[in-house]
């Protein structure tokens, strides 16, 4: 539809361990990485039993590439703000998937936190200390949620199908200490569609990213 206007990245980089840490502890990126040395070329390896989650020889790699799509998106949206009058918008398509992955480990298919790690690099590089996070998977995305629980700067909003894995992700979980208020859970039930979709966006998360006035928005797309 947009046709010319759209550019593709192709040439990027990968995260780099500070990016990671950002959101996740040094304990599970090294213990990751050292896993790798163990995994043989065919081999198929569990890191997670909830999801469960599998790791292959390049998974490590891979999942830092993953991230590092996350970054260059956010350089990108950045650059290209300074040159139009025009909200600009981007894409990352990317696996593994991020965010289940909670601070301390991989979760339901995911590694590391890559809408998680993008806020985070945002803050730091760009100075967009306000970031609003909205996640519409059918899962809960508990990991992100988990990241920014106590941070009044990072407002984490999710629409999810209520009683779907991991069975987080209720109403009342809104954040805590300084983060309380930040948090916002929508579990709606199997089979709402879009009508009910519409209108919690309309008459709820629209209203709340205004009072928000975040500096930058991250979608998780599921």
């Amino acid at each position: 539809f947009l046709g010319k206007e759209v550019v593709e990245i192709k040439n990027f980089k990968s995260a780099s361990r500070d990016d990671i840490l950002a959101v996740h502890s040094v304990t599970y990126i090294k213990g990751l990485e050292k896993a790798m040395d163990t995994i043989g070329k065919e081999d198929l390896v569990m890191i997670d039993t909830s999801g469960p989650t599998y790791a292959t020889i390049t998974t490590f790699s891979d999942a830092m590439m993953a991230a590092g799509a996350g970054i260059t998106l956010v350089d990108s949206v950045v650059a290209a703000s300074k040159i139009t009058n025009d909200p600009p918008s981007g894409f990352a398509l990317v696996r593994p998937p991020g965010h289940h992955a909670v601070p301390r480990g991989p979760m339901g298919f995911c590694v590391f936190g890559n809408v998680a790690i993008a806020a985070r690099y945002a803050q730091r590089v760009h100075g967009l200390q306000r970031v609003l996070i909205i996640d519409f998977d059918v899962h809960h995305g508990n990991g992100t949620n988990d990241a920014f629980y106590e941070d009044p700067d990072v407002y984490f909003i999710s629409t999810h199908q209520e009683g779907s894995y991991p069975g987080t992700g209720k109403m009342e979980e809104v954040g805590k200490g300084s983060g309380e208020g930040t948090t916002l859970n929508f579990p709606l039930p199997g089979g709402a569609g879009d009508q009910a979709i519409s209108a919690v966006f309309n008459e709820v998360i629209v209203p709340a990213a205004q009072r928000f006035k975040p500096d930058i928005i991250l979608v998780s797309a599921g």
